[in-house]
């Protein structure tokens, strides 16, 4: 046994079946060599989301897979389609309130915020995104209206990282000045079609959903915000 795990290529193996918790935090207390191995061995460090795969074959997958510990971490970031309609409204609405981090105190919460926390530099997926999309609609009397945007991620990092979305979101101004829009981030993945959109929100013009799935399409992520117009008296404004 200590021949076979002093020996760093099988201990690669033998690390590289753990699941991710126990390889991110477990496995590298053990010692300085696992730690070592952990940081250096590019095989683990595309099992740990920080170094990209090239394509979903690598991993024996069709598509893309969301980073399991940050769909843990940030559950209202990367929701589940909802199972009924009041999950759905629940679901709907985004609030960086709703995040675990807003719960955490003290020391926990330092730890977590630290400007070098893991968090931040794991990507979102394997293979990783390109860019973020955002759509947001106007509903009103008169008919739907939307404005759509691409945001590239930092291209110097090779793919979407959680620091880089979590920014975007912090900033874009839809969630952040209109307390009476509605958001939700959409994610298509391959994962056995368990985050399938139902985009049934009920909008009347055809080509906004066709847009939309485009958007989704193309980047695999989409932040998504509905604000509904209330009809104003003349010479007010909206």
């Amino acid at each position: 046994m200590h021949s076979a795990l002093d020996t760093p290529e099988i201990l690669e193996m033998v690390l590289a079946q753990l699941d991710m918790r126990t390889l991110l935090t477990s496995a590298q207390r053990v010692c300085h060599s696992w730690a070592s191995l952990a940081a250096q061995s590019p095989v683990l460090q595309r099992a740990l989301f920080f170094t990209p795969i090239k394509d979903a074959n690598e991993w024996g997958m069709n598509e893309k897979m969301l980073n399991p510990l940050l769909t843990e971490a940030f559950p209202s970031i990367f929701p589940d389609p909802p199972k009924d309609e009041d999950d759905k409204e629940k679901r709907f609405n985004f609030r960086f309130s709703d995040l675990p981090i807003a719960t955490l105190e003290g020391e926990a919460r330092a730890r977590f915020i630290r400007p070098d926390a893991s968090w931040r530099r794991m990507l979102v997926s394997q293979p990783p995104m390109q860019d973020i999309s955002l759509m947001h609609l106007r509903h009103g009397m008169g008919g739907d209206s939307a404005e759509c945007w691409r945001v590239p991620a930092d291209t110097t990092h090779a793919g979407l990282r959680m620091e880089r979305l979590f920014e975007v979101l912090l900033f874009h101004n839809p969630i952040r000045d209109r307390v009476s829009t509605k958001s939700r981030v959409y994610w298509v993945t391959g994962d056995g079609g368990e985050r399938a959109v139902a985009f049934d929100e009920g909008h009347r013009q055809r080509n906004i959903k066709e847009r939309f799935y485009a958007l989704l399409r193309q980047s695999g992520v989409v932040v998504y915000t509905r604000e509904t117009v209330q009809c104003c008296e003349e010479g007010e404004s909206d």
